[in-house]
């Protein structure tokens, strides 16, 4: 079994054709850590999603790919990807990657500065602290990068959707117990979206670069200390970081793809999860 991981594809041709070329090299087995397709309305992704994964696998019946969708895909995106019997989605339980090592993944990350809000939610109950005083709450979000207000999908329909700060029973926090209980930690590869708060993650928003990691997803892997885990969504950290991207938090080794902004550029991770082996590549089209 060959190994790959990727992230953030977000639908570009280039980095498509690229995995295509990785594959022809000899990957087996495909991990893809969210952000799957381009920008725009559901029914937009779909059809993305379809043509590219379509063209991927056409004729590779021996490729194996484990997905996720992230927070710049509409929910959509997830269920398209289940039409493909060569793509496996572990979000709702853990799947067998070979007879002992199980595959998990996790697409949600703390609430953004931006409209799509399907795969956001509050990292935990008191994370991001927050004022009481109403006016002052106006300020604090902006101060902190984040957009309670936006849209969120049902089937191809968006609707408006608003984030009550006074109600953060549904978190990311209590969602990450629930992702342990699928296995056992120390025998799964986690994909999740985003990193642990910390760990390279910053990103992009209105107000410069600021944090977007999950504190969360940090408490998860001091917790549980899953064998691996694979994490996408800060495009440049890594990089900027002078390439630095695998960490060691207790007894797990955390990966990060940092798949960059070139779309000319596919960013990958050639790994093995029982040897803990892991190196970054870069493929130019």
């Amino acid at each position: 079994m060959r190994l790959a991981a990727v992230s953030d594809l977000h639908g570009l041709k280039p980095r498509f054709e690229l995995l295509a070329r990785l594959l022809d090299e000899g990957i087996d087995t495909l991990l893809v850590a969210g952000d799957v397709a381009r920008g725009g309305y559901p029914e937009v992704q779909q059809a993305d999603v379809r043509e590219n994964f379509r063209q991927l696998l056409d004729g590779r019946r021996d490729v194996r790919v484990f997905a996720i969708p992230g927070n710049d895909d509409w929910a959509v995106v997830e269920k398209t990807l289940r039409e493909f019997q060569e793509v496996s989605v572990p979000t709702d339980r853990a799947l067998p990657l070979d007879a002992r090592l199980s595959v998990a993944g996790y697409p949600f990350v703390p609430v953004t500065p931006f409209l799509m809000k399907d795969f956001e939610k509050w990292d935990t109950p008191d994370d991001p602290v927050l004022p009481a005083a109403a006016e002052d709450l106006k300020q604090a979000l902006i101060e902190r990068g984040i957009n309670i207000s936006g849209l969120r999908s049902e089937g191809m329909s968006l609707r408006d959707f608003e984030f009550d700060p006074e109600d953060r029973s549904d978190n990311i926090a209590a969602d990450m117990d629930r992702l342990a209980a699928f296995s056992d930690p120390r025998e799964t590869l986690y994909l999740i979206h985003c990193p642990p708060a910390g760990y390279r993650d910053a990103g992009l928003s209105p107000q410069g670069s600021k944090p977007i990691g999950s504190r969360a997803v940090l408490d998860f892997i001091r917790k549980h200390e899953p064998r691996m885990t694979i994490h996408g969504h800060s495009h440049e950290a890594v990089d900027r970081g002078g390439g630095e991207f695998r960490f060691q938090i207790g007894g797990s080794t955390v990966l990060l793809v940092g798949p960059g902004n070139d779309p000319a550029v596919l960013n990958f991770l050639l790994l093995d999860p029982e040897t803990g082996f892991c190196e970054r590549k870069r493929m130019v089209a």
